[in-house]
């Protein structure tokens, strides 16, 4: 494996400027006034749809309840030696996937270093950018690339990844749209449910009332949130009784078990992150959401309905009280329905975030091999996807077809 020199090494190429970056495990750090101060401003500016995975409150959460990797903090000074970026990386063994629609086809082990968040909390600055770069290239010599997941492409951070001459000549800039290829849809909530809801024509207002209805006349609904402390457990407990008959269980998803999600759910629970909710028909559970809110932002994490319900839409009633919910107490500016481009995201969206997930690569054969395999096998499929678009249309297009 190529591996940079370290950045105590004269043969270094890299052009290091006068910010220092320094990648520390110390957590007594998290609460130090001078870094959380700086953390919380960064992150409020931030323009990541994914904003709370880089907040002092994710990071402690993923120290708590979530085991996986290892947490570092990128510290960035000036040459004053003050603090002016913190932006927390977790390093642990990803994959690159080759799949073929729902057909797996291979992974491709990748240790990484993740910027959570997608966008480094720095200042708009390419030296604070080159520098960070620099540090994950040099610090920590056994990861094959740097992820960012969810970058606004008018963000400065993308801008800077895609011309920067001092990030090409270490890595491979490479964007695989690996999952949820499209915009990130939001919704950007007016004053009232009612001034929400004229975003739709008087017939399809109609058409959503009257789902919820249906639903209700059948059998009587009643929508739980669960937001409060010592609320997870009881939420999980409710939303496996519909996963266990979602269309995402034929695919082998059982994210209520087997992982860390029941430790996670009680931890955001009990420290104000989870904000979700069950949809009961009767007294069976039918469909549920996974929400994360975190500084005015409702994070639309994880979905889910019972495929014996299908008839009724269930998850769009939960989606349409759901949002009516959310207008009656502590409302979010924005609810972001985060990574995918779903044809029901567009419809309840009124806004949308385009986006890149970016994978730098660090250079070398393997991974040189890696990524054209990986875009021969993406345009291949395109190029399949265009050819039977285009077969289906000339076949509807038939005089035969025409005339029956």
């Amino acid at each position: 494996m190529h591996v940079l020199p370290t950045r105590a090494s004269p043969a270094a190429s890299w052009k290091t400027p006068s910010l220092d970056i320094s990648l520390v495990k110390d957590r007594t750090l998290l609460r130090a006034p001078e870094v959380e101060r700086v953390w919380r401003r960064l992150g409020r500016q931030s323009s990541a749809p994914h904003a709370f995975r880089h907040s002092p409150e994710w990071f402690e959460h993923r120290l708590r309840a979530e085991p996986e990797g290892e947490l570092l903090l990128a510290m960035l000074r000036d040459r004053n030696g003050d603090v002016s970026g913190v932006s927390p990386i977790l390093v642990e063994d990803r994959q690159i996937e080759f799949a073929i629609g729902q057909v797996m086809l291979h992974t491709q082990p990748l240790k990484s270093a993740v910027v959570l968040g997608g966008v480094p909390l720095l200042p708009d600055d390419p030296r604070a950018h080159d520098e960070l770069f620099h540090a994950i290239a040099s610090e920590l010599p056994d990861c094959e690339a740097v992820e960012l997941e969810l970058v606004p492409r008018d963000s400065f951070a993308y801008r800077h990844i895609t011309t920067s001459p001092e990030v090409r000549e270490h890595f491979y800039v490479y964007e695989p749209e690996a999952q949820g290829k499209g915009p990130v849809h939001v919704v950007r909530m007016p004053p009232s449910f009612e001034a929400y809801l004229h975003k739709f024509s008087a017939k399809t207002r109609s058409k959503l009332r009257r789902r919820v209805t249906t639903l209700h006349d059948q059998r009587r609904i009643e929508l739980v949130r669960y937001d409060a402390p010592g609320t997870g457990t009881a939420f999980l407990e409710a939303a496996t009784r519909v996963a266990e008959h979602t269309w995402q269980r034929r695919l082998g998803d059982r994210f209520e078990s087997g992982s860390s999600w029941p430790n996670k759910l009680v931890d955001l629970a009990d420290h104000g992150l989870l904000r979700s909710f069950v949809l009961f028909a009767g007294d069976q559970p039918c469909a549920f959401v996974l929400g994360i809110e975190h500084d005015g932002v409702l994070h639309y994490t994880k979905p889910g309905f019972d495929d014996r319900y299908a008839k009724f839409s269930p998850g769009a009633v939960l989606l349409y009280l759901m949002l009516e919910d959310l207008f009656r107490e502590r409302t979010p500016h924005t609810v972001c329905f985060c990574q995918g481009d779903a044809p029901y995201k567009r419809f309840y969206a009124n806004a949308q975030i385009d986006k890149a997930d970016v994978l730098l690569l660090r250079r070398g054969l393997s991974r040189r091999l890696l990524m054209a395999c990986h875009t021969a096998l993406r345009a291949g499929v395109e190029t399949a996807k265009r050819l039977l678009q285009f077969r289906h249309a000339k076949e509807a297009n038939h005089p035969c077809r025409t005339m029956s």
